[in-house]
């Protein structure tokens, strides 16, 4: 039995509501809302009309759940009489019987009410394998469809303990065995969608695959549209698929939902909706964004993306930014990366993680040679107090190179509702740190270069580029290596080193200064600074008034 046979046929499995049930958790069994659902649907039929196609018009939900995204497609497309007059060929997948079974029927319910002219094909399967084995590998226009429109599960495949355990240890392992040999088929058929990195075989995300599968079954020309998690915009482990949907096809509309909104049960996550036409490559996206109330935030908001903003930030789609701000984006563009400082030689830049903190109490102690510090325990431009934990003395083998200079740490998990997200400062040598802290150090003990770099990552131009290529909660270390800094120079250390000096020491006043310096160094003006900041609701107008007003923007 395969595994999703393996969950059906165990009761444990099924007790229980939303995530808490694991069968309808690993097939994604979260049926799409009303509100992002037509909305999807107007999308589409706002491209599909354009087209001067004739004759039958070809639909597909390769994880149709209860088939309602295509009851509402063909409710909606009453309202275009040279669209109901086609005969339309209706295909519907899952790998759910009865999910299946209820589609056929509302779909048929539906149609034979309107009047419409179609046939239906509704198929029991495993929709990724299925694709592959029927489309993929000998796809022809003729076997795809005009339109796809489509909610796929979004689950990464891997076992969870907190799941698996409301199995018996037998019916666990050949779930597990399975579930991996799935996650191995599946990279084998969709490697555009596998993540830049496997742990132990894990880590294929369900949505990255179902967007692949839902753009592969439309034919040329033909119209997608897909319910997504936000983070396939801008996360490290979608540029792959990015890069080959941003090249090869256009993306038209974007519907962004967060998740404060909480339009899926039991999934604290937000949403997109993206409707991409086939095999063109214009890159003019319309946006509209809404808040937690359904309110639009923005309305058709046009983002372009040229080719050279695309390559140099990981093919991401900045959802987050305004027109304006966009525009501050990709004028940073010319200038060099963090990672242009990274190297093996004396003084050049590393970074990186240290210590796992899984099982992290079986290698601490109150006593030893090396401090120990999580995420938990810093907070942005601030001296950090001695830890009380100790890595072991046995274990200190294990202690990384890196300890042996002064480093900027910062926190790995920081909310996009946070003031600000770049939660960085120093730590001294000798002390170690858990994966909870992202942690860079030049190969040198001198501190000035370690505190300009923290006076640039402690920087609102540097944060608003941050922010723009954050889809999660992580700030990882590929994204800070991305962002753009200032050209560094002796003159510039000089100033800004002593300014950090006082912020560690507590005089926050001179924080105001900093950011004025960084911003110039930039290459930003008062107004440009002042459009980046927007990206910040939680600064006070107090502190952004000090900022904007400080008397060095009138020096040259």
């Amino acid at each position: 039995m395969n595994h999703l046979e393996i969950l059906q046929s165990t009761p444990a499995a099924q007790v229980g509501d939303g995530r808490q049930n694991l069968l309808n958790k690993t097939t994604g069994k979260f049926y799409t809302p009303y509100f992002i659902g037509t909305r999807l649907v107007d999308s589409v039929l706002t491209l599909i009309i354009r087209k001067d196609w004739e004759g039958e018009l070809s639909v597909i939900d390769p994880f149709c759940g209860d088939g309602r995204l295509i009851t509402w497609l063909i409710e909606h497309a009453q309202a275009f009489p040279h669209l109901m007059h086609r005969l339309w060929r209706i295909e519907v997948w899952d790998c759910d019987t009865h999910a299946v079974e209820l589609a056929k029927q509302n779909i048929q319910r539906t149609a034979n009410e309107i009047g419409l002219r179609y046939s239906l094909k509704a198929v029991v399967q495993d929709s990724f394998l299925y694709c592959f084995s029927l489309f993929i590998e000998k796809q022809t226009d003729e076997t795809c469809f005009d339109i796809t429109i489509t909610n796929p599960p979004w689950e990464v495949v891997k076992p969870d303990r907190r799941d698996t355990e409301v199995l018996d240890r037998e019916t666990e392992v050949a779930y597990i065995n399975s579930l991996r040999d799935y996650s191995k088929t599946l990279a084998k058929c969709f490697p555009l969608s596998m993540p830049r990195k496997m742990f132990s075989g894990w880590g294929v995300n369900l949505a990255r695959v179902g967007l692949e599968v839902a753009v592969r079954l439309t034919k040329n020309q033909g119209v997608t549209g897909i319910i997504s998690p936000a983070t396939i915009l801008g996360d490290q482990n979608s540029e792959m698929l990015r890069k080959w949907l941003l090249t090869n096809h256009s993306i038209k509309y974007i519907d962004y939902f967060p998740a404060e909104t909480k339009l899926f049960n039991g999934v604290d996550q937000a949403c997109v909706n993206i409707t991409i036409q086939t095999n063109t490559t214009s890159q003019k996206i319309f946006l509209y964004k809404f808040d937690e109330a359904r309110r639009y935030t923005q309305y058709h908001q046009e983002l372009k993306l040229p080719e050279t903003f695309l390559t140099s930030n990981g093919y991401i789609i900045p959802i987050y930014n305004n027109e304006s701000q966009f525009a501050q984006l990709s004028r940073l563009c010319d200038l060099p990366t963090l990672l242009s400082l990274q190297g093996n030689g004396e003084g050049e830049l590393w970074t990186g993680r240290e210590l796992d903190e899984t099982g992290h109490t079986s290698y601490l102690s109150l006593q030893g040679n090396y401090p120990f510090i999580k995420g938990k325990m810093i907070q942005r431009l601030t001296k950090v107090s001695q830890p009380t934990f100790f890595i072991k003395k046995e274990k200190e083998l294990d202690v990384p190179a890196s300890v042996n200079y002064p480093r900027i740490v910062w926190r790995d998990v920081s909310r996009q509702t946070q003031k600000r997200r770049v939660q960085a400062t120093i730590i001294p040598a000798q002390w170690v740190t858990g994966n909870s802290l992202g942690v860079a150090h030049f190969r040198t003990n001198d501190l000035s270069k370690l505190y300009t770099l923290l006076g640039i990552m402690s920087s609102l131009p540097f944060e608003f580029q941050v922010r723009s290529m954050l889809s999660t909660a992580h700030v990882s270390v590929g994204v800070l290596r991305k962002t753009r800094i200032p050209l560094i120079t002796p003159q510039f250390s000089a100033t800004v080193v002593p300014l950090v000096e006082q912020i560690l020491a507590g005089n926050l006043a001179a924080e105001a200064k900093m950011e004025v310096i960084v911003a110039k160094a930039y290459g930003l003006n008062r107004l440009d600074l002042a459009s980046m900041m927007n990206s910040f609701p939680k600064l006070t107008t107090q502190e952004r008034q000090t900022i904007l007003d400080h008397p060095l923007w009138e020096e040259f």
